[in-house]
């Protein structure tokens, strides 16, 4: 299996992922190693299910980003309240050797987009313990969370591109 390494991944979504039925987890990741783990994650999360440093106010929490089984420097996991004005959205994971950068965007955009109002989070880790760069695979998920019913709603989240730009 090829690898892509060190780069800009770009995950072009269409669907009100801010709406994602509860009982499910989206799911945009970078597993490296089978224990390092770099994802952006979409659910609703209480401050309940989530262990103490990390607690939040009480609210519904939909967007995750996460640099599991890595050593960071400051903080290596943001959850947060996502609002969206419509169905476009543009997450990125920006990997350089030693720092990670999450960003979520209204609209579809592969560079810079026209305004800092197109931002919806952003989060930025520096590592310490440095991921293998050559052992990665992108992992794009909508699974079932637990033993949740889900609602018959009917969420949907399509992926309309993938991007990705070597450094």
């Amino acid at each position: 299996m090829q690898t892509l390494g060190y780069g800009i991944y770009n995950f072009f979504l269409i669907g009100r992922i801010d709406l994602l039925d509860e009982s499910l987890l989206a799911s945009l990741s970078l597993d490296a190693e089978e224990v390092s783990k770099i994802s952006i994650q979409f659910s609703h999360w209480s401050f309940r299910s989530l262990p103490p440093p990390f607690q939040t106010p009480p609210q519904r929490d939909n967007l995750r980003y996460i640099a599991r089984g890595i050593i960071v420097e400051r903080g290596g996991w943001l959850t947060a309240r996502m609002d969206l004005n419509g169905d476009y959205t543009t997450h990125r994971i920006i990997w350089h050797p030693n720092s990670l950068s999450f960003l979520s965007l209204h609209g579809h955009y592969e560079a810079d987009p026209p305004s800092p109002q197109f931002i919806i989070r952003q989060f930025q880790c520096h590592l310490r313990d440095y991921p293998v760069s050559d052992t990665e695979r992108v992992t794009i998920s909508l699974s079932k969370k637990d033993d949740e019913v889900i609602s018959t709603s009917g969420s949907e989240l399509i992926v309309a591109r993938f991007a990705f730009q070597p450094l």
